[in-house]
């Protein structure tokens, strides 16, 4: 079986088929800038990290079934979460593509492709989309294709970067600039006197001077590069200092752009910047609402449409678990415990399990607040039962008090 996947990855072209590899129209990486990277990171890493599983549609309970065993170890080459960090990212790059091995139709393994080496076209008579890989095509059956949310034409996702252009290249150039500053000479002005050795010079010599000067000396490429003294040229600098309007600015600037970036990804701004500060509890909860589930719901979808039969469906779903995400202080963990366990919510070892302590044996019963007794069909009996009897005293009180009567045998 490794050597049947082996030869899908590296097999050379069975047919020659004329195509070129689509590119990204925006040359940006994604990470670029260190923000963005960031917000990638996080988002990439909590969706990683996620548990997932299948329930029936009809009980809500968990059900089993074997594409769970793929979910969780997808491929002999990839862990689980390395193979879902680099799928979150393609899905932010604009397309994700997973190709489906099977042995006898029944799918054993997931391989993520690299999106740039996979072009999408559609069938000219059943108009469903083909994929060309590795000099050969397939289909929907073989590739599972989960294109980005942020733009998508019907045949490819186009990247978060495409669709915010304007803000991302702002970033890039900020953060350019401020490498190019790393020196803290960004209040300096370098002064040329010229007069001595060119007395007579004119405004299109001194541009053309300035030009030459910068292409030669100026920049972090040319750091290092010697400054070639001329006889009657001599060279000062200025010091604006904090009067110059850039370095007044450039703070600013820059946590406009972490504003601007981190409202792009969903991801509060304090978990960008640990100095803007925030309540733990509220921060992921926001993190988790606008950030994780909108990707995570992507691929929710697909490995229930591309994954499970149309029979499968109508029985069983997949789902993430997202209680991992939750950060919430001790005391306020405790406190739902509580009213989880008060009101046959969870269970006992549920509990457990979510704090990572062994489980007990008698752990698994759920329990109602009628004196938290145990949840079962015959104290539920028992109970109305009780509820029917004093109901019915006080409707007859006279049956009542001759039931008394007659049962009581000291009289």
């Amino acid at each position: 079986m490794f050597e049947k996947i082996k030869r899908f990855f590296r097999a050379p072209p069975r047919t020659k088929i004329k195509y070129t590899v689509w590119q990204e129209p925006y040359a940006v990486k994604i990470g670029e800038d260190a923000t963005s990277f960031a917000a990638i990171d996080l988002i990439c890493s909590a969706f990683a990290g996620l548990g997932g599983g299948f329930y029936s549609k009809i009980t809500r309970g968990v059900a089993k079934h074997y594409i769970k065993n793929v979910l969780d170890e997808p491929n002999y080459d990839d862990t689980k979460w390395q193979f879902f960090y680099n799928s979150a990212k393609d899905y932010f790059a604009g397309n994700v593509y997973w190709y489906k091995f099977d042995i006898d139709g029944r799918v054993v393994s997931l391989f993520r492709l690299n999106p740039q080496e996979v072009r999408v076209d559609r069938d000219a008579l059943t108009n469903e989309k083909c994929f060309y890989y590795n000099g050969n095509v397939y289909t929907r059956e073989k590739i599972i294709h989960i294109p980005s949310r942020f733009n998508y034409d019907g045949l490819k996702g186009y990247s978060i970067f495409d669709t915010n252009r304007v803000v991302f290249e702002n970033a890039a150039k900020l953060d350019k600039y401020v490498q190019n500053s790393f020196d803290q000479s960004i209040g300096k002005r370098l002064v040329i006197d010229v007069s001595g050795a060119m007395p007579d010079i004119d405004n299109e010599q001194i541009a053309e001077m300035k030009e030459k000067f910068i292409r030669g000396y100026a920049g972090v490429e040319n750091s290092g590069v010697p400054v070639i003294q001329k006889k009657g040229i001599s060279y000062t600098s200025v010091d604006a200092g904090s009067n110059d309007n850039r370095a007044m600015q450039l703070s600013e600037t820059r946590d406009f752009q972490e504003r601007e970036t981190a409202k792009i990804f969903g991801v509060p701004l304090a978990m960008l910047n640990p100095t803007k500060g925030g309540d733990m509890e509220t921060l992921y909860t926001l993190f988790l609402d606008n950030a994780v589930k909108p990707l995570a719901m992507s691929f929710e979808q697909a490995v229930n449409q591309y994954l499970l039969t149309p029979f499968e469906r109508e029985e069983i779903y997949f789902e993430y678990n997202y209680n991992s995400l939750l950060r919430v202080n001790a005391q306020t963990r405790i406190d739902t415990y509580i009213k989880q366990i008060n009101g046959g919510i969870k269970t006992v070892n549920e509990i457990r399990k979510m704090e990572n302590s062994p489980i007990d044996e008698a752990g698994d019963v759920l329990f109602v607040p009628a004196n938290l007794m145990p949840l079962t069909k015959e104290n539920v009996e028992a109970y109305m039962a009780k509820s029917k009897q004093v109901l019915n005293n006080i409707e007859h009180p006279s049956e009542s008090a001759h039931n008394q009567i007659v049962g009581d045998d000291k009289l």
